[in-house]
């Protein structure tokens, strides 16, 4: 391979790259949308204070949340090990302008025998508070000014993976049920962990001096979420083209390419079929269904042609629809949004010559009636002039 080849096929890569690594489809542990390097608070024995990563994945009802630490909370505590204060650790993203954050603090509580005093035993509380709330920053800023709990959510502590799952209602968080939402993002992702007594959630909060530990910010967050719909397969085929307006004349064909990319999780197969239309005007697709595997694109072509009788200057507009087969089940899922074309049509060349020249004559006649008819008055007083002057 030469090197201007190489150069070229790098450039692509590079290119095709940025458009992969700012959403992700369905996150998971090996993938998250907040990743953070361990190790990163400056003390090895304070693991859980220290973020490894966060991640989004989603039910057709839910949204689920996870964060994974270094380490687990310890499960008894001293007063002398200054660790008794409550943990506040949150899962902070963005929904079509609203801010929220999963957040669950964990706390100690004196055990049998133990008292306030120096040297009291404290055990971690069996019962966590699990929370969402919706965020409020200093524009343009990572300054939190406010989070106000909207209502409680189910949690779960996986202890073997040292990870805290948050499942949230969709439609709490401004996201439809199922394919409703499909298509939407949770942006300005990130997380932190906060002392919750010395930075309560109704003050102002800045990660950057605050927090015991955060991984990415508000204005530098991690990866976008995309929703899916039920989570698992993203039914994500995508139209489109280049001119979506074609002129043509009564009895002629106009023809459409119409780009088809399959975006999702796996390959699928799509039908097309156009919306309701004047039926006086012929409509065809080839194909009318196919199977697109991931990643790649098909050319669906559309040809439209209006009746030999067309009035001059009519459109018809029309909108083609794709149905996706779902890869369990014998449900569809809709192309969203699906792709509208113009076709304008005009009096067919040469309609207007079928009766020869002298009615074309005519017709000239008629429309320049004023300027022969000026013209012969030019001519008659030339005439005159000219036949006084003769006689002279």
């Amino acid at each position: 391979m030469s090197i201007r080849n190489f150069l070229v096929l790098l450039i692509g890569l590079l290119f095709a790259s940025s458009f992969t690594l700012g959403t992700a489809l369905a996150g998971d542990e090996t993938n998250p949308e907040v990743d953070d390097g361990l190790g990163d608070t400056g003390d090895s024995t304070r693991q859980f204070q220290d973020i490894d990563s966060a991640w989004f994945d989603e039910t057709n009802t839910s949204v689920i949340v996870s964060m994974k630490m270094a380490g687990p909370p310890p499960s008894v505590q001293s007063l002398l090990n200054e660790d008794i204060t409550p943990f506040d650790y949150e899962v902070y993203f963005e929904v079509e302008g609203t801010n929220y954050a999963a957040c669950v603090i964990i706390e100690y509580a004196a055990s049998l025998g133990g008292s306030v005093v120096e040297g009291g035993v404290y055990n971690l509380q069996d019962s966590w508070n699990w929370e969402l709330r919706e965020v409020n920053y200093a524009l343009g800023t990572d300054i939190i000014q406010s989070e106000t709990p909207i209502g409680g959510v189910s949690g779960i502590y996986r202890s073997q993976n040292v990870v805290l799952e948050w499942t949230l209602n969709k439609e709490d968080i401004g996201i439809g049920e199922d394919f409703a939402g499909r298509g939407k993002e949770l942006v300005n992702t990130w997380a932190a962990v906060w002392d919750a007594t010395e930075n309560p959630a109704n003050s102002q909060r800045n990660p950057n001096n605050q927090a015991w530990d955060y991984a990415n910010t508000n204005t530098n967050p991690g990866k976008n979420y995309r929703i899916t719909g039920r989570g698992g397969v993203d039914y994500n085929i995508i139209f489109s083209i280049d001119d979506d307006e074609v002129e043509t004349y009564g009895g002629t064909a106009a023809e459409f390419i119409v780009r088809v990319e399959n975006n999702g999780t796996h390959k699928f197969n799509v039908d097309f079929f156009p919306r309701e239309y004047d039926e006086k005007w012929l409509v065809e697709l080839n194909p009318n269904s196919t199977v697109i595997t991931k990643g790649a694109s098909i050319t669906l072509k559309v040809t439209v042609t209006p009746p030999k009788d067309v009035v001059n200057g009519t459109v018809l507009v029309l909108v083609i629809e794709g149905n996706i087969h779902e890869i369990e089940g014998n449900g569809t899922v809709p192309v969203q949004p699906p792709i509208t074309l113009r076709t304008v049509a005009l009096t067919p060349p040469g309609e207007s010559d079928e009766g020869g020249w002298w009615p074309d004559f005519i017709e000239t006649l008629r429309e320049n009636l004023a300027i022969i008819a000026g013209a012969i008055a030019v001519v008659a007083i030339a005439i005159i002039i000219l036949v006084v002057l003769v006689r002279r």
